[in-house]
């Protein structure tokens, strides 16, 4: 039997890309390695939908610091890290344990930071985020317009962090910062870009494989949750949380 030379092996798709932006990202090596970041266990009821509780906020501030001590101690073995970057690279999130996969928790003053804080929860679990620096040409390929839509607010958070993972998967790029540019709850669209680099193998810690971004409990709280009136239009501004499942 003659060999097919069209057998491929075969992959998860990783949801839908414009194709400008996959040809610019196949054109450039890709190196998917990827790392891992100390874990903080924080236990959470699974039947909470009002946000973290006090104690838990308490738990999460205190891990937080240890978080924060730890990424600026190995930053400094390599890059000058200035005071003014701790809280960039830090972000307002945190891992909670579940079962074997892994559940990220942001928050922001606004659904864009909570956004931003989410993504930066993903790359921080698969690497330090004090060891990525800020490459231009990295960032105008594959860090420019992120475009995503969806059909209601819970696909809006998977499409908008499957994407930057989709991203990751195509290119090996991590961002340092991420940016929501803008966000439409109306459309139901969130446009966003980041700026880091390429990870390598001989520069980054590399460790667990995020596989995918689940469904699973997915949940948003947005600020207006306490709001009688469910008819109301959803505000952008103000606290809001997000909890999300990885699959690793």
């Amino acid at each position: 039997m003659a060999d097919n030379d069209d057998d491929t092996t075969a992959s998860t798709p990783l949801g839908k890309r414009q194709s400008s932006r996959r040809d610019r990202r196949a054109a450039r090596a890709t190196e998917t390695a990827q790392a891992t970041d100390d874990v903080v266990v924080v236990r959470v009821s699974s039947n909470s939908n009002r946000g973290p509780s006090d104690e838990l906020e308490r738990r999460i501030a205190a891990s937080v610091e240890r978080r924060k001590k730890s990424n600026v101690a190995a930053a400094l073995l390599t890059v000058d890290l200035k005071e003014s970057d701790y809280n960039e690279i830090l972000g307002t999130y945190e891992y909670l344990d579940h079962t074997a996969d892994i559940q990220l928790h942001s928050w922001g003053n606004s659904l864009g930071e909570a956004l931003e804080a989410l993504a930066l929860a993903l790359f921080g679990y698969m690497t330090k985020l004090s060891l990525i620096q800020v490459n231009d040409q990295d960032s105008a390929d594959f860090g420019t317009d992120s475009s995503i839509s969806a059909h209601d607010l819970t696909s809006l958070v998977f499409n908008f962090l499957q994407e930057w993972l989709c991203i990751f998967h195509e290119s090996g790029f991590v961002p340092r910062t991420v940016c929501v540019q803008s966000v439409n709850l109306e459309t139901f669209t969130v446009v966003s870009s980041g700026k880091g680099e390429t990870m390598k193998s001989h520069k980054h810690v590399q460790g667990t494989e995020v596989k995918a971004v689940t469904y699973s409990n997915l949940q948003v709280i947005p600020a207006n949750n306490d709001d009688d009136d469910e008819s109301s239009p959803l505000d952008t501004t103000g606290r809001w949380d997000i909890w999300v499942i990885l699959d690793i």
